[in-house]
């Protein structure tokens, strides 16, 4: 039977709250059950077995007995083993809490009943509305693009590296391969996918029409990546880790780097936007990839 099929009202002390009930209910929260209660009434019964033992709706019930409810509706799952009973008490809770939020249209939601309706009965915190909602930011007085001095004492200084939860970002020069063992530590690479910094002002590239500094000759000019490779030995060291690799502007460092079929060709469709139409990556992996990348 399904137990929507067997709804009832029953007693409130007839009901007993499951001993192993793994979720829990703050007094906050059974509060905002309650005040949900008194606004909406009930809307989803509580479940129980024959025994009266709850498998769904704890915070409901224990919201009841907060409002001094005497009777509470139930329905009934009936012929239920115990370990079903116990699998649903588990996924009536889990279930919900793997599902996400849209926050575009929530934030259109919570906008629109806002001016009509008390929001904490919906549950959301001011500060979770408050976050759906950014403030805008103001236009600022500088350049966007503009670099601001290098303070007198920086909080970061070369061979620092950061700890951001998982991840380690590290000041310091990427074609080093002591600035790499550094950084690493003792975990192990995985993949690699750089994009040494050459070949900006190689002849033959054209000028760039875009405004962005970052597509600007003259910026790579003063920052002098052009004027020399990067040193062999850490092509050596990136071959010798053995992990899948992609090296973008490959073809300048061909004779640094062991022979493959394959490579990548970017085509950057931009019509002048950037310094050059495409661009070549040296790929460990020779299987094909694709058509068009």
């Amino acid at each position: 039977m399904n137990p929507v099929d067997r709804a009832e009202r029953w007693p409130i002390e007839r009901l007993i709250p499951y001993a192993r009930n793994a979720r829990t209910h703050s007094d906050a929260q059974i509060a905002q059950i309650a005040a949900s209660i008194r606004e909406w009434g009930w809307t989803t019964p509580i479940l129980v077995d024959e025994d009266g033992t709850v498998l769904a709706g704890h915070g409901r019930l224990a919201a009841a007995r907060q409002l001094q409810m005497h009777e509470v509706p139930v329905i009934i799952a009936s012929g239920w083993s115990d370990a079903k009973r116990r699998a649903y008490i588990l996924a009536d809770n889990k279930l919900a809490l793997n599902a996400g939020w849209d926050d575009q249209i929530l934030a259109l939601e919570l906008a629109d009943i806002g001016n009509d309706f008390d929001l904490n009965l919906v549950g959301f915190t001011p500060d979770e509305v408050a976050a759906l909602t950014p403030e805008q930011v103001k236009p600022g007085l500088t350049d966007d693009d503009a670099v601001p001095d290098v303070p007198e004492q920086p909080i970061t200084v070369l061979g620092d590296v950061w700890l951001l939860g998982k991840h380690r970002l590290m000041c310091g020069d990427s074609t080093s391969v002591d600035a790499i063992d550094k950084l690493l530590g003792a975990e192990q690479i995985d993949a690699i996918v750089t994009d040494p910094p050459y070949g900006i002002g190689i002849d033959g590239q054209k000028e760039s029409k875009s405004k962005n500094p970052k597509h600007n000759r003259k910026a790579h000019d003063f920052r002098g990546w052009d004027s020399e490779r990067p040193a062999a030995g850490i092509f050596n060291y990136i071959i010798a880790a053995g992990v899948p690799t992609v090296i973008w502007g490959g073809n300048y460092f061909a004779d640094l780097l062991p022979a493959t079929r394959g490579w990548l060709y970017w085509s950057k469709g931009q019509d002048g936007l950037t310094m050059s139409d495409g661009e070549l990556a040296w790929r460990s992996e020779e299987r094909r990839v694709g058509k068009e990348c």
